[in-house]
């Protein structure tokens, strides 16, 4: 099914209106981005995360609270927050407390997490597999002197994978951070395929190009990290 800004404002007005299964989709599809579909970010120097998919997974939560991949992607997230916030607590302590961030909020996350995780578990109908599975990785790593700015995208279905590099190149105005993003596949845990994008960007990624493998086997649950990576399901920022 076409990703567009169309099916965006379906999800939305259903998922407003209370229907729980619109809300999940609305947020598996922003997890994916660094902002969402209205945002239009004043720098990009700046956290370079809205996290806009985390009202939508908790609305869907608020209508079913067992809801197994909502539990699960909303667990994720709440990493990758984590991660995220105590990376800029290590290198700019200052600029995390401008955002109101420290130990404190990031305990406070943790706890959550936890607890989130814990409810899935317990839900038990419908609860992930331990895999391996199939999955799609964007790595565009910029660098500013000797440091590194980081973007992943990790997503499991192709129709997102190309619809949240589309958005990313977008937002930073070119082809990424890098102009050098590279895209891997992966089957059964296995890289399968290995895309250097700039070869097809003109402006835009012409995807028409870009030769993107079906992934056999199960693919990577939304929320789930990859496996022995660090990576973290959807679209993650860091500084190195």
């Amino acid at each position: 099914m076409t990703i567009d800004d169309e099916r965006l404002t379906r999800l939305r007005t259903a998922a407003t209106a209370g229907d729980a299964d619109a809300a999940f989709a609305l947020g598996r599809l922003l997890c994916l981005t660094a902002t969402g579909p209205a945002d239009v970010p004043e720098d990009i120097d700046g956290a370079g995360q809205s996290w806009p998919e985390e009202p939508w997974l908790r609305a869907a939560l608020g209508r079913h609270p067992g809801h197994v991949p909502a539990l699960t992607l909303l667990a994720g997230r709440l990493a990758q927050q984590i991660d995220f916030w105590q990376n800029i607590c290590e290198l700019n302590p200052e600029a995390a407390e401008g955002y109101g961030e420290d130990e404190t909020t990031i305990g406070r996350r943790q706890a959550e997490a936890e607890d989130v995780l814990a409810r899935a578990g317990a839900a038990g109908t419908g609860h992930h597999t331990s895999g391996p599975y199939g999955f799609y990785v964007l790595d565009d790593t910029g660098w500013s002197g000797s440091t590194a700015h980081c973007a992943t995208i990790v997503a499991s279905r192709p129709d997102e994978l190309r619809w949240a590099c589309d958005r990313w190149f977008s937002v930073v105005g070119g082809c990424g951070l890098s102009g050098a993003p590279i895209l891997t596949a992966y089957a059964h845990g296995e890289e399968v395929s290995v895309v250097h994008l700039a070869e097809h960007f003109e402006g835009t990624v012409d995807w028409d190009t870009v030769s993107l493998p079906p992934l056999s086997g199960e693919e990577l649950p939304p929320g789930l990290p990859v496996p022995g990576s660090g990576l973290h399901y959807g679209f993650a920022a860091r500084v190195e």
